[in-house]
């Protein structure tokens, strides 16, 4: 029984860690997918500022305590590269400062990035910057517009805005770019490296439905072979049919040294135990607690023991109260008959219609 519980138990978890390895499979496939792609090369170039050694442009203006600067990263670039624009102004303690609004000026190119930021010095001074990544899509020559900067002077006996105004107005000054087109060996290094097949994708990315429901009926069957296998394990064990017992009990009574009136004794109640455990457990008759006459009363009720069986029982089981209750010592050869008798009532009725019960092996108990 044991090594049949081994051989189930190593059988399910072999089937278990078939499951689990293609739900890894089927895993690892999109991961190694998914590491692929983004491993794979791109053909668009990123558009980083022009590193071309073009000399940057600046220009500075003033008006009252208010200075603003507005600079280009280079004076030409390639298309298709980006050039950063920078406006900084600074201005002292009390100077409210009312920079452009986003994108102003600016509407004729694409804005890839915008960082505002300003700061306190611990004078007082504040520097306000405005910074600006932007693509050039198209060659030629190009003209960003003068940026309109504002501020109202609430310094302490100044004036904080021209006659009918709100604030003071300064423009930088316009700023020249040049964007140059691409040439033929630039224009194929662009496209490098060139553009290849998708790769392919996994089962899990082409059929996401089917690979979940898979996934479902496998963690289902997972689920189902455990809890098979946990209630078999938990069965009690097969019990020995009423006619097995009853004969490996006798085969050990035989054995028994029944010498003396104590032994043979003890002998008469194992054996009108056996018998009468057995008449239970073959047919059912569930009597434990009646008298010798009762349970014959009953016994001869059931349909199923014949005529000669009723009359076996009635005559052994007086023999047995007898040496039990009364002091009778049979001879041996009574003994041995009795044995035979008993080893004859369950072989026929071992073959009889009734189907056979089958029952756990117990202590046999005295009966009165």
């Amino acid at each position: 029984m044991s090594g049949a519980n081994d051989n189930t138990a190593r059988s399910f978890c072999t089937l278990l860690v078939l499951i689990l390895s293609v739900l890894h499979a089927l895993l690892s496939q999109t991961v190694l997918a998914q590491l692929s792609q983004s491993a794979a090369p791109t053909a668009l170039s990123k558009k980083t500022p022009s590193t071309d050694g073009i000399t940057p442009v600046t220009s500075t203006v003033r008006r009252g305590p208010v200075t603003a600067q507005a600079s280009l990263s280079a004076r030409t670039v390639r298309i298709g590269q980006s050039v950063r624009l920078e406006l900084n102004v600074s201005a002292p303690s009390g100077v409210e400062l009312l920079m452009p609004t986003f994108g102003e000026a600016l509407g004729r190119f694409t804005i890839l990035d915008f960082a505002p930021a300003t700061t306190i010095e611990a004078s007082g001074k504040v520097r306000a910057t405005q910074r600006y990544e932007l693509l050039m899509e198209r060659s030629g020559d190009h003209r960003i517009a003068p940026i309109l900067v504002e501020f109202v002077d609430r310094r302490s006996g100044a004036k904080a805005a021209p006659q009918g105004e709100d604030a003071y107005e300064l423009l930088t000054e316009p700023l020249l770019l040049t964007v140059l087109k691409l040439t033929d060996d630039e224009a194929k290094q662009a496209l490098v490296p060139p553009l290849t097949a998708l790769p392919k994708r996994s089962l899990v990315e082409r059929e996401p439905a089917t690979v979940a429901a898979l996934v479902v009926v496998a963690c289902v069957i997972a689920v189902l072979l455990l809890v098979i296998w946990w209630r078999w394990r938990q069965r009690p064990p097969s019990p020995e049919s009423a006619y097995a017992l009853a004969i490996r009990r006798l085969t050990m009574l035989r054995a028994q040294a029944r010498g003396d009136a104590t032994e043979l004794d003890a002998f008469f109640v194992e054996l009108s135990g056996l018998v009468r455990e057995y008449v239970e457990n073959r047919f059912g008759l569930h009597a434990p607690e009646l008298t010798t006459e009762e349970f014959l009363h009953t016994a001869r009720d059931n349909d199923y023991l014949t005529g000669i069986d009723r009359d076996f029982l009635g005559e052994f089981l007086s023999v047995a109260d007898r040496v039990k209750f009364a002091g009778y010592v049979p001879a041996s050869t009574n003994v041995d008959a009795a044995l035979d008798a008993v080893d004859a009532f369950l072989h026929r009725t071992a073959t009889s219609q009734q189907p056979l019960s089958t029952a756990t092996p117990s202590a046999s108990t005295s009966h009165a």
